[in-house]
């Protein structure tokens, strides 16, 4: 079986027991981590950046690698928990208890 495939005009993606489009794949990806690193802020009361730079940690990310992160970081103003807030409504469901 393929993990990939390419079908006309579209990147297909095997998931579970059928195919994604690449990009409703990512969407779906992104929601998910999102709502894992939030999980994880609530729980340690650690910042966004905290979370991001132990993930990076455990998976041996370099130096240069995590200062590109908390550089990039800076340019975007809006908060994380903003940004998970806005999945959840967008959901139309409760998808963490916080």
């Amino acid at each position: 079986m393929q993990p990939v495939i390419i079908k006309a005009d579209k990147v297909m993606v095997r998931v579970g027991g059928g195919y994604k489009t690449l990009k409703e794949h990512i969407l779906d990806i992104v929601k998910f981590e999102a709502l894992e690193i939030f999980k994880k802020m609530e729980k340690t009361g650690s910042s966004f950046e905290e979370v991001i730079i132990q993930e990076l940690e455990a998976h041996k990310a370099t130096t240069a690698i995590k200062n590109d992160f908390l550089r990039q970081g800076k340019k975007n103003a809006t908060p994380f928990s903003q940004i998970v807030m806005s999945i959840k409504h967008r959901e139309g469901r409760r998808m963490l208890k916080i």
